[in-house]
């Protein structure tokens, strides 16, 4: 009996002493977590609801009379300000243009390293690139092969001189969406083609045997497989449509002249980094009234990649 006691009692001890481990490990990022996003979020959250008192103690509570005072100044600043209307959709054609452009090229690109065509294995390095290399150099690059390597090339071609891509502003946007959707490419092919090597050769082989296209094999065997992965980058870029400022400040820093190609996060970026204390309650007001536009949104979209899911029927 005694024996028994003692040896739960060791095992009592151990396991304690796993829990201690356990929870050691995980006290850091538990109170990261806890301070810099549920505390960061909250106090964002109550400061849509505070205004600024020059003559006392800074910001406090707006009281209940005037409790949706920020929002009504945010909905009055899309009525005066066109370029807010013209970064709304701005961000929106990011997402769709990225979305459409961006999934189908990856998933494509994803295709050809997993069957490993010809130069798979460098693709896949020059894929990852982005990844490696400072965001700041590969603008520096970008805009010089924009700038000077494109309107040289077409003047040597066709004996035309053009503007810079970024100095013209017919060109502008669609030349930083381009790199944006280029630098997000990536991760996205590396991650498909990833999610398409677990699927079982078996199943591969059996198709093969039955006669079937590499091109129905990617249309009817590895998008179907690979959903889950395919919904939750698409559901995730949904989420942050109103947060893409498509490396806008990357370009520009917070002094974009051109508002025509603004999207809404990078107003938000760019406003936040020059704000004075007054200005915060605004801010976060416009925050909470773009995360209320795309929760249903994103709902709706996760909604629609369940039903595509095999998986999920």
């Amino acid at each position: 009996m005694a024996q028994i006691r003692k040896k739960n009692l060791m095992k009592s001890k151990k396991n304690r002493g796993k829990t201690i481990f356990y929870w050691s490990v995980l006290a850091f990022p538990l109170l990261q977590f806890a301070i810099f996003y549920i505390g960061v979020n909250l106090n964002s959250f109550a400061l849509a609801f505070q205004k600024f008192n020059m003559y006392g103690d800074g910001l406090e509570f707006v009281g209940f009379d005037h409790l949706l005072t920020n929002f009504k100044a945010v909905f009055q600043k899309f009525q005066e300000a066109d370029y807010l209307m013209k970064a709304f959709s701005n961000s929106v054609v990011a997402y769709l243009v990225g979305l459409a452009v961006g999934l189908t090229l990856a998933l494509l690109f994803s295709y050809y390293l997993y069957k490993k065509y010809f130069m798979s294995k460098f693709f896949k390095v020059i894929l990852f690139l982005p990844f490696i290399i400072s965001s700041i150099i590969l603008v520096i690059i970008y805009k010089y092969f924009v700038e000077n390597a494109i309107p040289a090339f077409v003047l040597q071609l066709f004996g035309k001189e053009i503007e810079g891509l970024l100095s013209n502003p017919d060109t502008e946007f669609i030349t930083v969406l381009f790199f944006s959707i280029w630098t997000g490419f990536g991760i996205q092919t590396l991650i498909y083609g990833s999610a398409m090597s677990d699927i079982s050769p078996d199943i591969i082989d059996a198709a093969k045997i039955d006669g079937v296209t590499p091109l129905k094999e990617f249309l009817l065997i590895n998008i179907p497989m690979i959903m889950p992965t395919i919904a939750v980058f698409v559901v995730s870029s949904t989420a942050t449509i109103f947060v893409n400022q498509m490396n806008l400040f990357s370009f520009y820093g917070a002094e974009a002249a051109n508002y025509d190609i603004w999207t809404i996060g990078y107003y938000m970026y760019q406003g936040i980094t020059t704000a004075s204390l007054a200005d915060y309650p605004y801010f976060a007001a416009f925050g909470l009234v773009m995360t209320m536009i795309t929760i249903p949104i994103t709902l709706l979209v996760r909604r629609f990649m369940n039903r595509l899911n095999p998986s999920e029927r």
